[in-house]
């Protein structure tokens, strides 16, 4: 009788143990970082969705004939359209998003009725995410679309926590492979905002030497006045405008700026020479501000390859975690601390763009 009391007290000391394990704290600080990150990410497609757009809409405005008519005779809803590219890619982390509470359930070692739910989300969104790749060719996930069907039915058919376990273990590979594909995305997303970045820069580099044109053909027409001579004051006046974008001209500054034959230079040609010099401030101010756009937006990229990276190892953890607690507070801070660095930077691009696109 004594030896069956101190058994039954050794199990209720084990269970009251493994509960004491369970770090439901930290897994709820963690839960509060995953669901910043995949915010955060929402941020980054909605910019590469915006990108995609204005580039479709300058190419289909270069390529369009005039239009022979005000309006057109087609509904916009009687075509269906194709799932959305960008549509799917947030589809893809919100599959991950769903696959990552999977795990945390299974770490807190919630019920099987609990573990059902979790799952059903998971396979609830998996399935959204295999219908949508099917119509938008997204390179890297289009690849895994098989993965993410045979893990959600593996997911669909478990009732025991032991095969929610065995499904995630297996599909966690499969995951990791899809946050991979959402990272190699960067390079398009940055390619894209790049080129229109460039056609911006160039156009405002044209139009300050342009006007550094005008000032020094206007200077070399008018012969030298005979009182005061204004020219070494304009010239310096030229190359303090221009001084912001120096790195981006294909002439040093300062530009010397000559008499020639002509009518002596008086307060006419001073004032307009004076207003062209405002205006090339303005160009070289404009310059200055799309280098501070694309110096936003690298950041925010950088910063966004490392919070998907500090993801995989993040979920690598989790999985781990279903059968051994871990200690998950470092990696909820780097999420929250990743998470916050891109919002800041993807703001700081915005308000850029802002100053740069008309």
């Amino acid at each position: 009788m004594l030896a069956t009391i101190r058994w039954l007290a050794l199990l209720l000391v084990a269970g009251l143990t493994a509960c004491a394990q369970i770090p439901q704290q930290e897994l709820t600080q963690y839960r509060s970082a995953f669901a910043e990150a995949h915010r955060v990410s929402d941020e980054i497609l909605i910019d590469f969705a915006l990108a995609i757009q204005a580039q479709t809409d300058q190419q289909s405005a270069q390529a369009a004939p005039r239009p022979s008519a005000a309006f057109s005779g087609q509904l916009t809803d009687a075509v269906l359209a194709k799932p959305d590219a960008i549509a799917t890619r947030r589809l893809a982390f919100r599959t991950i998003a769903q696959f990552n509470d999977v795990l945390v359930t299974l770490a807190e070692g919630k019920s099987e009725e609990t573990m059902r739910a979790a799952a059903g989300g998971f396979v609830t969104t998996a399935s959204q995410f295999v219908t949508a790749i099917s119509g938008a060719a997204v390179p890297g996930l289009s690849s895994v679309v098989g993965l993410v069907q045979t893990l959600a039915g593996a997911m669909e058919r478990a009732r025991l926590r032991e095969e929610f376990a065995r499904a995630s273990r297996q599909g966690a590979p499969t995951i990791d492979k899809m946050l991979v594909a959402l990272s190699a995305d960067r390079q398009d997303h940055w390619a894209l905002r790049i080129e229109a970045a460039n056609a911006r820069l160039l156009g405002a580099v044209d139009r300050a030497t342009a006007t550094t044109r005008t000032i020094r053909a206007l200077a070399a027409s008018h012969a030298k006045p005979a009182g005061a001579d204004p020219l070494s004051g304009l010239q310096q006046a030229l190359a303090d405008a221009l001084t912001p974008a120096a790195q981006h001209l294909n002439f040093d500054l300062p530009v010397a700026l000559a008499y020639g034959p002509g009518t002596p230079f008086g307060p006419d040609q001073e004032a307009l020479v004076k207003q062209l010099v405002q205006e090339a401030a303005r160009q070289a101010s404009a310059i200055a501000a799309i280098r501070v756009e694309v110096g936003a937006l690298e950041k925010s990229l950088v910063n966004y390859g490392k919070l998907l990276e500090a993801t995989r190892i993040a979920l690598k953890e989790m999985v781990e975690a279903i059968d051994k607690p871990r200690d998950l507070t470092a990696i909820s801070e780097d999420l929250f601390g990743l998470a916050f660095a891109v919002k800041r930077d993807i703001d700081g691009f915005r308000a850029a763009l802002r100053t740069t696109v008309p």
